[in-house]
Parts: structure tokens; C-alpha cells; sequence
């Protein structure tokens, strides 16, 4: 039974970028603000060479759970391989779109909706997966449907045509990156 998905209520969610406070980049389109973010070089590097940057400098929003450099090393050498090895780019790419979801949802945004309908929601990336949203504690935590989890961060950017907000894991199955020993 498919669950009641936000996405398609995103003009519904949508951020008021006039009222973001300190991390309000909202003159600055998404491709460059996600550049500028120095904890977050692991996925603005794997944005760039997979071509998915380009696509941050359009009319859409978007809204990048990305996450953090400490998320990608914690990967170890599959970590490294996805992002350093050009003949993954395909895998990169489709893990990289799992992080990306359509509109500009702030974490404030995510939390009062959660609260509104008394539970978790869900919501589909840019990759097809579906991802739930929760509310653990203060915490906001997004997993997607093969188990992985990630805390979502207090601290989100906001730019003219999305918002950034960084978490501490990245969603995929480590098993799947593995690179198979050579015989």
C-alpha cells in the first residue's frame, strides 16, 4: 500500500527564503552555495562529476540532504572508490540523487509538518526511493526504505532555488559499494 507522500504537497511546504536568518544565501543559486560549504566537499565533488550540479542552476527547487565529509569517510575505501573511480560515476550518481528531494523544505518546514500529522511523513527523491522523516526526540531523522538512517542538521542553507541541509550518514547500503575483490 503506497503511504501518503508530502512531495507532492511541496507548494504547501514551501520555505519562505526572505526569513532564514544568518544562512540565507538566497541570492546565490544552489550550484555555488553548495560549492562554498567546506564540510560538505565530498558531495558538491560528487555533484560536479556526475553532472548532477548543473542541473542546481535551474528555475526548480530542490531540497539536498547532503551529507557531511565525516558521512562519506565513515564509508571507508568504498567511500573513496565512489567518489574518486570515474567507472562508478552510474553509482555515484544514483546514490546522489537519493539525497535530493523536489522544493525547498527547511528543517523548521519538515518538523512543523510532522507535528501537524501526528507522525512521520514520507517523501520521494529525485533517485525513486522513498524516504520517512521523524521526529526522535529533538532530532530529525530520514531513512530510506533498506534501513540506513541519518540525522538531519539544525543548520541549513538556504539559496534562490533550494535549501541545503547537511546530515551525518550517507543513504545507501555499504554492501552495495563494495567493490568486489579482483581474481
Amino acid at each position: 500500500m503506497m503511504r501518503s507522500l508530502v512531495a507532492g504537497s511541496a507548494a504547501s511546504l514551501a520555505l519562505a527564503l526572505a526569513a532564514c536568518g544568518p544562512a540565507d544565501r538566497s541570492q546565490d543559486l544552489l550550484s555555488d552555495v553548495i560549492s562554498d560549504q567546506s564540510e560538505l566537499s565530498s558531495f558538491s565533488k560528487g555533484l560536479e562529476s556526475t553532472g548532477l550540479a548543473g542541473a542546481l542552476d535551474g528555475d526548480a527547487t530542490y531540497t539536498l540532504l547532503a551529507p557531511s565529509d565525516e558521512a562519506f569517510a565513515a564509508l571507508g575505501a568504498d567511500g573513496n572508490a565512489l567518489l574518486d573511480d570515474p567507472a562508478r560515476g552510474a553509482i555515484l550518481a544514483a546514490v546522489l540523487r537519493e539525497h535530493m528531494l523536489p522544493g525547498a523544505l527547511s528543517p523548521d518546514t519538515i518538523r512543523e509538518t510532522i507535528e501537524s500529522r501526528g507522525g512521520e511523513i514520507y517523501m520521494v527523491s529525485f533517485g525513486n526511493g522513498e524516504l520517512s522523516v521523524s521526529l526522535e526526540g529533538e532530532q530529525l531523522v530520514v531513512s530510506n526504505g533498506v534501513g540506513q538512517r541519518a540525522v538531519l542538521g539544525d543548520e541549513a542553507v538556504v539559496s534562490k532555488n533550494g535549501v541545503i541541509i547537511p546530515i551525518d550518514a550517507v543513504l545507501v547500503d555499504a554492501e552495495a559499494l563494495s567493490v568486489p575483490a579482483e581474481s
